[in-house]
């Protein structure tokens, strides 16, 4: 007769079998697991490891760019008065703006963090407005001197100037010129697939 025995709190039909009473379906388990938002270290890590490669890449190219616009500069010094127009200064001014973003990038690091801080109080950081200012004033220039710099390439002969430098300045332009239609293209390649797939993701 005991095994028929019911408990308080049990539903009809439950019954203590082998000395155990089975609990209620609706009563939770006590080693149930909790909802928990376990920290992944692995996929928090990505980003800043992300962004410390685009840095280095960022670092290699600019100290590569400043070391071969110099080295072209000091080869080819002597044809700063012989060519129509002064392409040697062109390399020169490349070479010392590409080593000059380092340290400018390191202030813009340090300025966007202050900003950061600063953004609970609603508050912009002097060093960050100063660094914008200074990077849109040097964008503004390299743009102009770009520009320059395709006109004293292709605006002379070889005849005006150093075949060499002429054909070492016309190549590094072709080449931003075919790296700026890439990166054109790939935007316009991936961009539809980046909106379809956040549409996807908000229906």
């Amino acid at each position: 007769m005991d095994s028929c025995l019911a408990y308080p709190g049990m539903y009809p039909g439950q019954e203590e079998r082998n000395g155990e009473v089975n609990e209620p379906f609706d009563t939770p388990s006590q080693d149930a697991p909790k909802d928990k938002k376990a920290t992944n270290p692995v996929a928090a890590a990505s980003p800043m490891a992300a962004a410390g490669c685009v840095g280095c890449c960022q670092l290699l190219v600019w100290i590569g760019l400043g070391v071969f616009w110099l080295v072209v500069y000091f080869e080819y010094d002597n044809w700063n008065d012989i060519c129509r127009y002064p392409l040697p200064t062109w390399c020169l001014v490349n070479g010392i703006g590409a080593l000059a973003s380092i340290p400018l990038a390191v202030l813009s690091s340090i300025a966007t963090h202050r900003q950061k801080a600063k953004m609970a109080i609603q508050k912009t950081s002097a060093l960050y407005m100063c660094m914008s200012c200074t990077f849109c004033l040097l964008s503004i220039f390299h743009f102009v001197w770009f520009i320059l710099g395709n006109v004293w390439s292709w605006g002379q002969d070889k005849t005006q100037c150093s075949p060499n430098l002429l054909d070492i300045c016309r190549t590094y332009l072709i080449i931003v010129y075919c790296l700026i239609g890439l990166a054109y293209l790939c935007m316009c390649c991936c961009a539809p697939m980046l909106l379809g797939g956040a549409a996807a993701a908000a229906k």
